[in-house]
């Protein structure tokens, strides 16, 4: 700012005036004028400086004309922070490598493990009082291993919390609450108090713990924990299931079926599968040939065999599916026997075979009465 002008000396009309007033004068103006130079000048940097760093500045409208080398951040090794309210809301952490990231609140002791890199944390928030983050681990919703995720929920633990922050990498929770996706790879998909610690293991629902590798289960079924037993294995447990084709509107479970289907076959909470076989479901019924069937049983190849899949010591007896479609013609193709037909073909020659007991018991009838006929002519004869 220019500075106010001091005049040391005044003067009146027709008063001689002194030199040394007057040049006490001038030399006030040039002292005032001199500073306000510098102050210009010093203005005038500014103003340069101003202009320079208007195309660098982040602006509340967006900026134009950015490119490659520009970033929002920060150019130290110190965390990017966030925060709503004056509320850490977002905050990007520097590694060595990786930055970790940590999206809410701090109502939850929420932190990643030591020389974790990698690793994405949200939804710190939790309710009230902060015991409701710790679960079966130590300071839950953390992440303790590179690379690992916790979407959402409280409680939750992603990687293995054994010091070692890669040998559990890429875990993942997904939500739920006291969740713990402790194994490599491992995915836990919400739910309540469930666990994949087997290497690239699934767990879902309540208190399913999927604790063999490569392991998917999922618990639906009361409050008691459900474990696989054996790696590569996909188990669920629930009180009933149901598979619908695309015009199933709602799952409609059959009384006492473990599963259902849209098609109407069920298999049985005893055991027994039940194939749907409706009437109404029907057309084109025609009468059988019974004991066409029986003859075509008779002359069908029965073997002893063990499917290739199997351990060979373990047997059936059954058709072929080529003599069976080739013999009876019924079926979707010959590479399969429907349950229903085998066992229509079992009735079917059943009741060809009554059939034909039926025409013997009639032809032994018929003989037993000639017989009888025959005796008593005999008997006749002899009497003469």
């Amino acid at each position: 700012m220019a500075d106010n002008v001091t005049i040391p000396n005044t003067f009146t009309p027709n008063t001689p005036a002194r030199a040394s007033e007057v040049n006490a004068n001038f030399t006030a103006v040039k002292t005032s004028v001199d500073n306000n130079y510098g102050h210009i000048t010093a203005l005038q940097s500014s103003v340069t400086s101003l202009q320079t760093a208007e195309g660098q500045n982040w602006k509340r409208g967006g900026n134009t004309g950015t490119t490659s080398s520009d970033y929002l951040g920060t150019a130290d090794n110190q965390p990017l922070v966030l925060r709503v309210n004056a509320t850490p809301a977002f905050r990007i952490i520097p590694t060595s490598t990786n930055a970790n990231i940590v999206a809410g609140g701090l109502l939850c002791p929420t932190s990643v493990g030591a020389n974790v890199q990698g690793a994405f944390i949200a939804n710190t928030n939790a309710p009230a009082p902060l015991t409701a983050c710790q679960g079966s681990a130590a300071e839950r919703h953390r992440v303790y291993d590179h690379n690992s995720s916790i979407l959402g929920g409280y409680g939750n633990a992603a990687g293995s919390n054994d010091a070692l922050p890669g040998n559990s990498a890429y875990a993942t929770v997904a939500g739920g609450v006291f969740n713990a996706a402790s194994g490599y790879a491992s995915i836990t998909l919400g739910g309540d108090s469930n666990t994949a610690s087997g290497s690239t293991a699934i767990a879902a629902g309540n208190r399913a713990n999927a604790t063999h590798n490569f392991s998917f289960i999922v618990n639906l079924a009361g409050s008691g924990n459900f474990y696989s037993s054996a790696a590569n294995q996909f188990a669920v447990k629930a009180t009933s299931f149901y598979f619908g084709g695309p015009s199933a509107t709602s799952a409609d479970v059959a009384s006492g079926a473990l599963i259902s289907t849209s098609t109407g076959a069920y298999l049985s909470s005893g055991g027994t599968w039940t194939n749907s076989s409706d009437i109404a479901l029907k057309d084109n019924l025609r009468p059988v040939a019974a004991k066409d069937v029986l003859r075509a049983v008779k002359d069908l190849p029965v073997y002893e065999w063990n499917y290739r899949a199997e351990d060979e010591r373990v047997r059936h007896i059954g058709p072929t599916a080529q003599d069976f479609a080739a013999r009876f013609s019924v079926g979707a193709d010959n590479k399969h026997i429907a349950t229903v037909d085998a066992d229509g073909v079992a009735l079917a020659a059943i009741q060809g075979l009554a059939q034909v007991v039926e025409e013997q018991r009639a032809l032994l009838a018929h003989q037993q009465k000639e017989l009888e006929a025959l005796r008593e002519r005999i008997d006749t004869m002899q009497r003469k």
